[in-house]
């Protein structure tokens, strides 16, 4: 039997791998073995020669590919083709074949590619598809029921908010949770669980848009408990208030689809961008973008120490 699992979820892929292996210990004695599709030496040759050699030690073979460069930006050629789809087409009655897709930022599957429409053709096909936010949120309750934490209902809202939808990371900060005091409130969860980058910088710059210090401070200490430099978190904003100055600028002239395509940018994030901004003046932007690299010039000089000076940058632009 051949397989093509694949999704985003780190979490769930394993679960469904899991339940892949777990079917064939049931039945028979079965030897599993892992190939890296990204390896130096990943043949594909060699995986099929392997598949269609019978085991020593068991009765059935599973094998695992973990993640062939040939579904992202790679390619088999003609004759590597022919002999994955010869395979797939006459597989082995002994072996499982599954090809392990888990999709991220650094891996991606073209489904253009031929090798990709073959397997989709003639593997038995398993999407993981990533949890939306409701789905997320009634995942959560659901493990903190399951696990008997005692936590405040205000605190729950807090601790939703708080977490990217990975249920490989929501297992992670649950063991916190588990281990801390029985009866969890909202200042707890504040303490405990440290919002992402992506999200504590969105808060900030939305924040000094609007003159919020609170909120400002509030996801600048939750940066500086996950150890970002503030010499790190100067340049991302100056990145974020550069592009949204330039966005500004196209607007008079374009709309956000050409603006996206100028600025190499995806129109998702032009629209908010534009939208967070329609009562931010240019200068005021400028101005923030000018005081960023007076902070930085004087961090790396020696001057003033850098979280203080954050922190004053801070104070300063949300006047």
């Amino acid at each position: 039997m051949n397989y093509f699992l694949y999704g985003h979820d780190s979490f769930l892929l394993k679960q469904e791998l899991s339940k892949l292996l777990k079917k064939n210990e049931m039945e028979i004695n079965v030897n599993a073995v892992y190939y890296d599709g990204q390896a130096n030496d990943f043949s594909i040759e060699k995986i099929i020669e392997d598949a269609n050699t019978i085991s020593l030690f068991a009765q059935h073979k599973v094998i695992i590919v973990n993640n062939p460069l040939f579904l992202a930006n790679q390619i088999l050629n003609d004759e590597q083709s022919l002999v994955l789809e010869q395979y797939l087409q006459n597989s082995s009655v002994f072996t499982d074949l599954i090809f392990y897709i888990e999709q991220n930022g650094q891996y991606s599957i073209d489904q253009r590619k031929k090798a990709y429409k073959m397997l989709i053709k003639f593997c038995n096909v398993i999407n993981i598809k990533a949890l939306n936010t409701d789905e997320f949120k009634a995942f959560v309750r659901n493990d903190l029921t399951k696990y008997k934490i005692n936590i405040q209902p205000d605190a729950i809202d807090e601790l939703i908010q708080r977490l990217p939808i990975d249920i490989t990371n929501w297992k992670n900060e649950l063991l916190k949770l588990s281990l801390y005091k029985k009866v969890i409130n909202k200042n707890d969860v504040r303490y405990l669980i440290a919002r992402s980058l992506d999200d504590n910088v969105f808060i900030m710059v939305n924040a000094v848009m609007r003159k919020n210090l609170r909120l400002a401070i509030e996801a600048w200490r939750d940066l500086a408990i996950m150890k970002h430099d503030p010499i790190e978190l100067v340049a991302i904003l100056a990145s974020q208030f550069r592009f949204m100055y330039q966005c500004k600028i196209l607007a008079k002239k374009y709309d956000n689809r050409q603006i996206a395509d100028q600025l190499n940018a995806k129109v998702a994030r032009v629209n908010i961008t534009l939208n967070n901004s329609r009562n931010i003046a240019t200068e005021r932007i400028m101005n923030l973008l000018a005081k960023l690299a007076d902070l930085d010039q004087k961090i790396k000089n020696g001057i003033i120490d850098k979280q203080l000076g954050f922190e004053l940058f801070l104070i300063e632009a949300t006047r």
